[in-house]
């Protein structure tokens, strides 16, 4: 299966998760069925990351893309997911911003093991953006980014790189009932830390697991591109357009 076949997979999954999650006070079942299916996109788009810059020639020029769109997206983000239709919203930024910041990880990471030979302390970046997609309250936050980070260390060629994709796909949807176990077991040491509940959400998220069936499946091909050097340039912005463009439309429709 080719990058660019996933890709639409991927994106057509988010615009139905987020149609979803507008249906929520209509219709609770297609608010269900409609998120399940999203929870696909997510480990895809991570992968991507991980492989865009694996193959990138101009890594710096990646990111700007991606910080670029990140931008264009956080207004129409806050404005589909805000109640009152805000269009900056505190604590809350779009899913560009926590996929530029992955690839920065990778990015520092790459540096600092050209020059010191090491793979520990050149992985702390990774993490330090991870943390600070969460402080910021970057969609997906910390585990996306890590996402990113472990779906980098892999060999895409290995023969061990399916089942590793597999744990990892399967670790991002158990995020956060491993999230309530931990949490769990430190309350019994200490009365400070508060355990919720585990809501139908919390489950849901084992869905994600799934994208792993796409991605055991992913040829390391771009797919079939346009000859028109144009035409080809409009297939490749056209992935980090959809995004905030979608998103209007969706706000548009449901506001």
């Amino acid at each position: 299966m080719s990058a660019l076949v996933l890709k639409i997979i991927a994106i057509v999954a988010m615009a139905l998760d987020h149609i979803g999650w507008n249906l929520y006070s209509q219709s609770y079942e297609a608010y269900i069925a409609l998120r399940l299916v999203g929870r696909i996109a997510m480990p895809i788009f991570c992968f991507f990351i991980a492989q865009g810059f694996r193959k990138t020639s101009n890594p710096m020029r990646y990111a700007a893309r991606l910080a670029v769109a990140a931008l264009l997206s956080e207004i129409p983000f806050n404005l589909c997911f805000s109640s009152g239709s805000s269009i900056i919203k505190h604590g809350s930024l779009n899913v560009m911003v926590t996929l530029f910041l992955g690839l920065a990880g990778l990015i520092m990471l790459e540096w600092i093991k050209s020059r010191t030979g090491l793979l520990m302390p050149a992985v702390i970046p990774s993490l330090l953006m991870a943390l600070f997609a969460e402080l910021i309250g970057s969609d997906y936050g910390f585990y996306s980014v890590i996402m990113i980070l472990l779906f980098y260390l892999i060999d895409p060629e290995s023969k061990h790189a399916t089942s590793y994709i597999c744990a990892v796909s399967l670790l991002f949807g158990s995020r956060l009932i491993l999230e309530f176990v931990l949490k769990s077991a430190l309350s019994l040491l200490t009365p400070a830390i508060t355990v919720a509940p585990l809501k139908d959400w919390d489950f849901m998220q084992l869905l994600a697991a799934a994208s792993a069936l796409l991605l055991v499946f992913y040829n390391g091909k771009a797919g079939k591109q346009p000859q028109n050097r144009i035409a080809r340039a409009a297939v490749k912005y056209s992935f980090y357009l959809f995004y905030p463009i979608h998103l209007m439309i969706i706000w548009f429709v449901f506001r």
